[in-house]
C-alpha cells in the first residue's frame, strides 16, 4: 500500500481507548427503574425503560404493552444516564416505549473492557429479554442505532430470527471503523474489505437485514463522514432500502436543528412498516 497507512497501524488505532469513552464516573445509580441482565457470556448489563410521558411508567414493571418499542443502542461516550433526556423525547414524540441499555464497562454494567464482540452480545441480551420476558411481539419492535450504537444495531438486524421486527433507524451510522478513519484514502476493493474486517463491518452485514432500513445522517458530519451511510445504503436489499433522510447537520446536531423533520420523518417510517391495525399505536 505505499505510504498509505499500513493494517496493523490502522489496528492500532482502533483500540478501545480510542473507540469507546464512558462516561467516568457513571452518570447514574442503581434505580428501582434499571433491570440488571446477563449476556451469554455472564456480563451483566443495565437496562432502562422510557414511556411516552402520558404514562407515566417508571419501571419494566408499569411495561404497557399497547405501545410500539424502540431498542436504543446509544453512542460511544452516553450511557444511560446521559442518554436519558434523548430516549424521553423519542419516546413522548413518537409515542412508543424506548429501552435504552448499557454495554459492559458503561453505566453500572459490569467493568470489563468494552469490545465489539460483548457490544453485540449486550444487544443480543436486551431483545431476548424483550421478547421473553416481556414478551413483545417482534412486529411492534423497532431497532434504533445512534453512531457506535449502529454497531450492534445492524449485527442484531442481520440475523435471520429477526426477520419480522418492525424496522430499523441508523442515525450516523458507521460503514466500518476503517471507513470512518481513512475518508482521504482510496484503496482497491480486495483491501478495503480486509480493512472493514477490524472493526464493526456494517457494510458486511447490512446486506443480510431483511426489514426496513432508515438511514439519517449529516452531510456536513466530521466525525462519521457521510459516506459512510451511502456505502450502507448501496449495500441494502431492494425492498427494505427505505428512503433515507439527508441534512446539512454535523454529527451531534441532527436532532436539534431539524426536531420536527427528524420526528416526522421516523415516524412516517414507522408507519411505513407497520401493519394497517397497528397504526394507531405509533401516533404521537
Amino acid at each position: 500500500m505505499g505510504s498509505s497507512m499500513s493494517t496493523t497501524a490502522l489496528y492500532e488505532r482502533l483500540t478501545p481507548c480510542k473507540i469507546y469513552c464512558p462516561p467516568k464516573p457513571a452518570s447514574y445509580a442503581h434505580s428501582r427503574d434499571i433491570v440488571m441482565l446477563s449476556t451469554i457470556d455472564s456480563n451483566r448489563i443495565a437496562c432502562r425503560m422510557f414511556a411516552p410521558f402520558q404514562d407515566n411508567v417508571d419501571s419494566f414493571a408499569d411495561y404497557k404493552n399497547r405501545h410500539m418499542t424502540i431498542l436504543f443502542s446509544h453512542g460511544n461516550a452516553d450511557d444511560i444516564g446521559t442518554s436519558a433526556s434523548y430516549c424521553q423525547w423519542l419516546a413522548d414524540s413518537l409515542g412508543c416505549n424506548v429501552v435504552s441499555y448499557d454495554y459492559v464497562n458503561y453505566g453500572v454494567s459490569d467493568k470489563i473492557e468494552t469490545t465489539e464482540h460483548n457490544m453485540n452480545h449486550s444487544i443480543e441480551a436486551v431483545y431476548g429479554y424483550l421478547r421473553g420476558s416481556l414478551q413483545i411481539p417482534a412486529s411492534r419492535i423497532f431497532f434504533f442505532g445512534k453512531s457506535l450504537g449502529t454497531v450492534p444495531t445492524v449485527h442484531l438486524a442481520s440475523q435471520p430470527y429477526v426477520e419480522e421486527i418492525a424496522g430499523i433507524v441508523l442515525v450516523s451510522p458507521l460503514a466500518s471503523g476503517a471507513r470512518v478513519l481513512l475518508t482521504k484514502t482510496r484503496f482497491p476493493a480486495s483491501i478495503m474489505e480486509q480493512l472493514d474486517d477490524l472493526f464493526a463491518p456494517n457494510i458486511k452485514k447490512i446486506g443480510s437485514v431483511r426489514r426496513p432500513v432508515m438511514i439519517i445522517h449529516g452531510t456536513e458530519d466530521a466525525v462519521v463522514p457521510v459516506q459512510n451511510s451511502h456505502d450502507l445504503f448501496n449495500q441494502l436489499k431492494d425492498g427494505v432500502d427505505y428512503p433515507p433522510l439527508w441534512v446539512h447537520a454535523g454529527h451531534n446536531d441532527i436532532e436539534s436543528r431539524y426536531k420536527s423533520l427528524f420526528i416526522s420523518s421516523i415516524n412516517h417510517f414507522f408507519i411505513h412498516c407497520t401493519p394497517a391495525h397497528e397504526d394507531k399505536l405509533i401516533e404521537p
